[in-house]
């Protein structure tokens, strides 16, 4: 992160292959035709892929003007990074590292995009078709502009890639931990997402106990035949109301899933349990986007399995019962465990 120092000795730098300075920021809300969205995907892969030593720089609240003297204009409303993040990381191959900040300086707010070096496994090219990125093609920054390599120009970065060290750039693990910890916390990535470069950090640092989470929350849990609760999984656990009684909603009546439960409650029937949900992180974000307040999620189990102790001589299915609130419940609780993790790594 630069200091107020370092902004002021980039200021006083001219528009470069690792600098760039933009009076305002990047329109990227409601972008319906991703014209703008675009722009920003090709500055990002165009600095990540240029030959450099040293971290590349967006300055948001510049203007530059041709005798290098620099306006300094500031910015009102910020981009947050983990939005930045989103628009990139589907778009392009492989995904870049770059982190996005805010900065005071002289009573004014500027944006800041640090784009550090890092050694891909090949060049970054766009995956998707967009308005001035063709896919598989490859950009890079000749001077203050973007242009298009041709086959010499590949062929250089590429060698410049292979001379790099194996590292994360210029992020420590602290730095990167403390990124996880505010995109978790942001709520505004799926956490299957964020898993993902979890499991690559602790691949990376050779973080055996936080690998095994990240597998087990990619890849589902793996029970020991009994969907009752384990000390291991408790966050993975959540109340549902069990019976030997079936029951299915009428969807025309238009009872809330609330109320049913509530009625269920009320009902000896009915017994709320503890039940553990094994299923992967992208089957539980499947189910949050389908499920509804009146939805009535069913699991049917055999008694011998789901109360092994009870001494029932007679095999009979139970239906559990989960509810929409069951599943957001299941997912915060989720949430908190990958705080957690990360936490102890801190």
């Amino acid at each position: 992160m630069l200091s107020a120092k370092d902004f002021e000795n980039i200021l006083s730098k001219p528009e470069s292959s690792v600098l760039d300075f933009k009076r305002e920021n990047y329109k990227l809300i409601n972008d319906t035709d991703n014209t703008n969205t675009a722009k920003f995907v090709k500055d990002i892969i165009s600095f990540a892929n240029t030959v450099r030593m040293e971290p590349a720089y967006i300055i948001i609240g510049v203007e530059a003007q041709p005798d290098n003297t620099k306006n300094l204009i500031g910015i009102d409303q910020h981009i947050d990074d983990a939005t930045m993040q989103d628009k990139v990381k589907d778009k392009v191959f492989p995904r870049p590292e770059f982190n996005y900040y805010p900065l005071p300086y002289q009573q004014r707010i500027f944006g800041i995009v640090e784009i550090p070096v890092v050694k891909y496994q090949s060049p970054i090219c766009a995956i998707v078709k967009m308005k001035g990125l063709e896919v598989g093609r490859m950009y890079y920054r000749k001077g203050s502009a973007n242009v298009e390599a041709n086959m010499h120009e590949i062929i250089a970065v590429n060698n410049w890639l292979s001379t790099l060290p194996e590292s994360t750039g210029s992020k420590t693990l602290q730095d990167q931990v403390t990124d996880i910890i505010k995109r978790v916390t942001s709520s505004k990535e799926k956490l299957s997402v964020i898993m993902t470069d979890i499991w690559n950090l602790s691949r990376t640092y050779k973080l055996g106990s936080l690998e095994k989470f990240a597998e087990g929350e990619l890849k589902g849990v793996e029970l020991d035949g009994t969907y009752t609760e384990d000390p291991q999984y408790m966050y993975r656990t959540q109340n549902v109301m069990s019976s030997f009684e079936k029951i299915e909603l009428n969807p025309y009546i238009g009872y809330t899933g609330q109320h049913v439960r509530d009625q269920m409650e009320k009902d000896k029937a009915f017994i709320k349990v503890r039940l553990l949900f094994p299923e992967s992180l992208t089957v539980i974000e499947d189910v949050l986007e389908s499920v509804s307040k009146n939805t009535l999620g069913t699991k049917t189990v055999s008694s011998k399995k789901y109360l092994p102790k009870s001494g029932v001589e007679t095999d009979r299915p139970i239906y559990l019962y989960m509810f929409d609130q069951t599943y957001q419940n299941l997912y915060k609780s989720i949430r908190q465990k990958m705080l957690d993790k990360m936490i102890e790594v801190s």
